[in-house]
């Protein structure tokens, strides 16, 4: 939906569109990344931490 700010003609809603996709888009690869290498190194299902 923020995409289509992209092709407003006023400048501030083109930068929100514009701020919006990226800000999302780097929260989305952080999610994939970091979540996946946290669960990983502190293993919270392991059958030592019981």
């Amino acid at each position: 939906m923020f995409f289509v700010f992209i092709f407003s003609p006023m400048g501030a809603l083109h930068n929100v569109g514009l701020l919006s996709i990226v800000g999302l888009g780097a929260a989305l690869l952080a999610d994939y990344t970091l979540t996946t290498a946290l669960v990983y190194l502190s293993k919270p299902y392991s059958r030592e931490s019981s």
